[in-house]
């Protein structure tokens, strides 16, 4: 035994009863020479004691150091006048002795079940091990050594039993089986070793030992073998394993004052604390854990000197919790209690899952998010969570989770694939296994997407492609029944893509790299295509395989892309002016409020007011007058509604918002021109929301900004797609509203007084770039060219001062500032698809107070801007409003103040671009289209702009052949770039001369004609057939379908679908009606012409299954689909499927809860 101060004795010290006159427990004396005196060091610490007799109901949990009622104590008392052990199950009310011998019984222990009490018993003479149940009854003797045998300690699977023995003269730690058989000693050193405590897994052993020369702690394997000491602090003993394993509580002396303290060692860092400092001439014996690893459970001893010999006065069991150091609840108030050992009856361990994660996450972050369920009393206290890396070893988590938490983020790096697991630990620190079989929980860390749609020369989706990307995706590669495909990349380096058709249809080409996420539009080419240079990427200024002609004169440029680096471009340069005359549009009358104007692509013109308390419409298209004004909505009160805007899809709908003191109110028109009636947008609530403006994409969703006030310091964006509802509203950060506009391949673009956002077509956000300005100055316009270049003005809103113009190629710097006079006010800009420029500022009239000149001017692509042009003088105006249109032309719009009669009328500035001459070019090139092409398609992509319905020669395809010229394609419709194809059938075999033209009218608009990727080459059908599994019984009647359809852009004649005859299936009937050919044994449907691009079309088909089909078997059956044409891809004209004979029977769901 070390040379601890009291041993449990029946020596009565009479000398010390009539000096205090109180009643002595029996104890042993300790010399004063073995432990220096000490001295009291503070005042006594402040506790709430807990009696074990109080009458109030125990605490559900642990918290509060009490005793839960899924827990037991036990412990040894001198309450009784003699060592018994006691229990306390699960509350303070069932407090019962275990023992009554008349000898000593102490150290009890609880074995994991709770259900058998080890402890020490000198009832035999000497010291021996005993278990009983854990209501006293059947008692066994374990040990029978005839010496002293103590300290009993449970392994945690209850099978063993640890102990030290004094049997050889000297103190060892021993194990056993839990009935006393197969005793082994695991250490054996003449120095004291004793006091064991098992790890939590079993695999270890810590005891005390005196072995290096001071009382230190030590650990051993469970089998004796691997003894060192831990680095503790002086007089280490006592030792305790945490349930949890974390750390190891026990008696020390850190501050060698003689006194022992509560220390707690953790096993991870090897870092000791104290919780526990009792004040005065009193030790912390450590006694167990709480089944949480929450509480320590101590002896507090407290200590008198009488004659130079300590003797212990009163103990109590307290419990510690290793939160807080010296924050103790006292578990007993007897003040003759010892040995605490605290155990639950909760045996049943947690269950621990992780929430399921998405199978590819953006870098950087993924949030990981479990949770789990308890069966037993206890309750979850805490997890573990693990994650593996690419399929490595699991490793912890790297900071520690506090209790209760249940979730945390894990950065990963593009192209890691990285799983979690999850366990669980309740309140009895039952451990839950690991949740590794939860395939959920992985997911792959991914940089961009790369998505698209794969069309062939037709533009048919091309469901049958393969794509391969170079570096690969992420995820397999699947083209969907709409020629879409998806990819996940782990990195933002270029992507080379290759897509490959049945019947040679192919496309490659290197996509650039970035962090953001790409969409493509992938036209595939034919296999063997006969245009020669029909993408205009051979020589940078000439056009090998061509002839041109006229005075219109193509030529291969870079501006305006469609594909690859280059293109060809009729076009005349000019510069577009206005009339110096404005009109009055008298017949939309007057006291006219703020508007909104837009010119769309085929040149009409529309208005959106406000009049009143309402909003009201009007309409200019090619009969050259205003309509009518049509009053469209207002408010739901007499409010003004104010802050008009308005925008026109390329569709030609007409969108219109505006507010009032009850919101934003919103309309648009319908397809037949009405208009569909207002409502009020509640998602953009009018406390958050004013001032909103609203721009369309060529997809035909509507972009909206807004903000909290005309000086917003907060701006929010939102947008509705062409078939969906309106978005919630995203927040952008702090800024005066500005505008918002959208670029050629529909990235958005919304700017403030200072910086300007970029969402891109994909949805991602790009960070806000800051602009240049000068001194004072703000942005006030953004407009964005064919190139994606960004061109800016800057305004001070300084009358009589100058303003500034500057812009940012992609990938470059701001250019420098350049000053633009007449400047001081509002400005209007716009881009026409040629990039040439058209500005409209305003500034103070130097000799009419409070009236307001405004200026044009103009800059063509890669030149300066003109000389400014007074094109108003004198009047009190709002803000003049600059819209380019369809044909290129510059409109101008403004609404001035009548001095006179002080009301507003609207006055118009036309455009003024007549072409002087009558002008034509063309692009030609002779082809010999082989006669065994099947089905020669022409494909090609244009961009047409300036065209009118007075030029029908605006854009001409002609055939020529050896004996007349067929005009077989003509159009006046602008747009940006869009595909057409044509079939050239008519002159398989031939040798032909094709022929794009372009013409301008004199007095007409100028015309400006792009073209790109331009093909010809053979084009096959593509049918496919599917058929149904089934399920029935001999004999029993089955109703099943036969799909089918066109994937291809060509209609196919003669087709025929055929299904096999089957032992299993009597066919009944059909619709389509079939007929039986008895020679080939098979169903027949002759079904005429399928359409290009239809589907899926069905044959429904009634049947019997034979009542001689053998039950439990598998009968297939066929189908397929044919033409006499020629297909290219011929997998997915036959379809097999199954007849299972089978009887499903659907089983109640019974669910369990705990």
């Amino acid at each position: 035994m070390p040379p601890v101060r009291i041993r449990h004795t029946t020596i009565i010290l009479e000398v010390l009863l009539f000096l205090l006159g109180i009643q002595l427990p029996r104890t042993q004396m300790l010399s004063a020479a073995q432990v220096p005196p000490p001295e009291v060091r503070r005042e006594l610490t402040y506790r709430q004691p807990e009696p074990f007799g109080a009458t109030a109901a125990p605490e559900a949990s642990i918290m509060g150091a009490t005793v839960a009622a899924w827990e037991k104590l036990v412990f040894e008392s001198y309450r009784d006048g003699n060592w018994e052990i006691y229990l306390m199950d699960g509350s303070v009310d069932n407090l019962r002795r275990l023992t009554a011998d008349p000898t000593i019984d102490v150290s009890p222990r609880l074995d994991p079940s709770t259900r058998h009490v080890a402890f020490a018993s000198r009832r035999t003479g000497n010291y021996e091990i005993f278990i009983m149940n854990s209501d006293g009854s059947g008692l066994l003797q374990l040990t029978h050594s005839g010496k002293d045998d103590e300290n009993p300690q449970w392994s945690p699977n209850g099978a063993r039993i640890a102990f030290e023995a004094n049997r050889d003269s000297q103190t060892e730690v021993y194990v056993m089986n839990a009935d006393g058989s197969n005793q082994i000693r695991l250490t054996n050193n003449p120095a004291y070793d004793g006091q064991p405590t098992w790890s939590p897994d079993g695999a270890h052993i810590a005891f005390t030992s005196q072995r290096s020369g001071g009382t230190r702690v030590w650990v051993m394997n469970a089998n004796g073998s691997s003894q060192a000491p831990l680095a503790t602090p002086w007089y280490a003993s006592e030792p305790s394993w945490s349930p949890d394993g974390r750390k190891l509580a026990c008696s020390c002396d850190p501050d060698y004052d003689g006194w022992l303290e509560a220390c707690l060692i953790d096993i991870a860092t090897g870092n000791t604390s104290v919780v526990h400092n009792p004040a005065g001439q009193t030790d912390a014996w450590v006694g167990s854990w709480a089944p949480d690893s929450a509480y320590v459970a101590i002896t507090t001893i407290s200590f008198i000197q009488f004659e130079g010999d300590w003797y212990w006065y009163e103990a109590y069991l307290d419990a510690v919790p290793v939160a807080w150091a010296d924050s103790v609840r006292q578990l007993s108030t007897s003040g003759m209690d010892w040995k605490p050992d605290w155990r639950s009856t909760d045996h049943e361990a947690p269950v621990a899952f992780v929430q399921a994660l998405p199978e590819y996450t953006r870098v950087p972050t993924v949030t990981v998010t479990w949770g789990g369920m308890d069966a037993g009393p206890a309750g979850i206290l805490s997890y573990d969570l693990q994650y593996s890396s690419n399929g490595g070893t699991w490793v912890d988590w790297p900071t520690p989770l506090f209790p209760g938490q249940t979730s945390a983020s894990y950065t990963g790096a593009g192209g890691e694939r990285v799983a979690f697991r999850v366990r669980a630990r309740d309140g009895a620190s039952n451990m839950g296994s690991w949740s590794e079989e939860n395939t959920a929980a992985t997911t792959q860390f991914y940089r961009r997407t790369l998505s698209g749609q794969i069309l062939d020369t037709r533009g048919v989706a091309a469901p049958t492609a393969t794509v391969t990307l170079s570096p690969a995706a992420l995820n397999p590669l699947q083209v969907d029944a709409g020629g879409d495909f998806f990819a996940y990349l782990a990195t933002s380096d270029a992507t080379q893509v290759q897509v490959a058709a049945p019947g040679g249809e192919h496309y490659e080409e290197l996509q650039p790299g970035g962090d953001g996420d790409a969409r493509l539009t992938i036209w595939l080419k034919p296999e063997i295509d006969i245009i020669q240079n029909g993408d205009f990427e051979a020589h940078a200024t000439e056009l090998p395989g061509w002839h041109t002609g006229g005075a219109i004169t193509p030529t291969v440029t870079t501006y305006t892309l469609h594909n690859g680096l280059r293109i060809v471009d009729f076009s005349t340069p000019h510069v577009c002016g206005v009339s110096a005359d404005g009109i009055s549009l008298e017949s939309l009358g007057s006291n006219i409020y703020p508007s909104s104007f837009w010119a769309d692509e085929q040149d009409g013109l529309h208005l959106l007011f406000s009049k009143g308390a309402g909003i009201s419409y009007s309409h200019y298209d090619a009969s050259h007058t205003w309509s009518d004004p049509i009053y469209i909505g207002g408010s739901n009160r007499l409010e003004i509604a104010i802050s008009p805007d308005l925008t026109v899809t390329p569709q030609g709908i007409v969108h219109a918002i505006w507010h009032t003191e009850d919101g934003i109110y919103y309309n648009h028109t319908l397809p037949d021109g009405s208009w569909k009636g207002k409502e009020i947008l509640t998602q953009l609530n009018h406390s958050s929301c004013y001032y909103a403006q609203i721009i369309s994409d060529s997809r035909g969703t509507i972009h909206g900004i807004c903000g909290n006030s005309s000086y917003s310091q907060h701006m929010y964006y939102f947008y509705k797609p062409a078939q969906g509802d309106w978005s919630t509203i995203y927040y952008l950060g702090e800024g005066i509203l500005g505008g918002i506009t959208t670029d050629s391949k529909d990235n958005v673009f919304l700017w403030s007084k200072t910086q300007y956002w970029q969402k891109l077509v994909t949805g991602e956000w790009l960070p806000p770039i800051s602009v240049p300005r000068l001194a004072d100055e703000s942005i006030d316009q953004i407009v964005v060219d064919r190139m994606g270049t960004v061109h800016v003005t800057n305004a001070n809103y300084f009358f009589g001062s100058d303003g500034s113009y500057l812009y940012k190629i992609p990938g470059q710097d701001w250019s420098p500032q350049e000053v633009l006079p007449n400047f001081g006010d509002l400005s209007s800009l716009g881009v026409d698809s040629r990039g040439t420029l058209y500005l409209l500022t305003s500034d103070k009239n130097p000799d009419a107070y409070w009236a307001t000149d405004v200026y044009f001017r103009s800059k063509p692509r890669g030149g300066i801007w003109s000389e400014p042009i007074l094109l108003i003088t004198a009047t009190r105006q709002q803000r003049p409003a600059l819209q380019i249109s369809g044909q290129d032309l510059p409109h101008i719009l403004y609404l001035e103040r009548h001095n006179l009669i002080n009301l507003y009328r609207y006055i118009y500035h036309a455009p003024v671009c007549a072409a002087p001459l009558t002008q034509s070019g063309t692009l030609s090139q002779p082809i010999a289209i082989p006669a065994n092409m099947p089905n020669p398609t022409l494909s090609f992509f244009f961009e047409l702009h300036g065209a009118s319905a007075q030029n029908p020669g605006a854009f001409t395809i002609s055939v020529t052949d050896a004996l007349t010229s067929t005009t077989v394609f003509s159009t006046t419709s602008n747009g940006n770039w869009r595909h057409q194809w044509l079939d050239l059938s008519p002159w398989s075999g031939q040798s032909i001369t094709l022929t794009f033209a372009t013409q301008t009218l004199a007095g007409d608009s100028y015309v400006s004609l792009a073209l790109d990727d331009i093909t010809l080459g053979a084009y096959y059908p593509d049918l496919w057939i599917a058929t149904e599994d089934l399920i029935s019984q001999p004999g029993q009647p089955v109703a099943f379908e036969i799909s089918y359809g066109n994937h291809g852009g060509l209609d196919v004649p003669e087709v025929i679908v055929t299904m096999p005859s089957s032992p299993a299936l009597i066919v009944k009937s059909s619709t389509p009606p079939a007929t039986y050919n008895a020679q080939l044994a098979q169903h027949e449907w002759r079904l005429g012409t399928v359409a290009a691009d239809s589907g899926s079309h069905t044959i429904v088909i009634t049947a019997t299954v034979a009542p001689a089909a053998t039950w439990f078997n598998t009968y297939p059956y066929s189908a397929t689909i044919s033409a006499p044409m020629t297909e290219a891809y011929l997998p997915n004209n036959a379809a097999l499927a199954h007849l299972w004979l089978a009887r499903v029977t659907y089983l109640p769901t019974v669910l369990k809860s705990h």
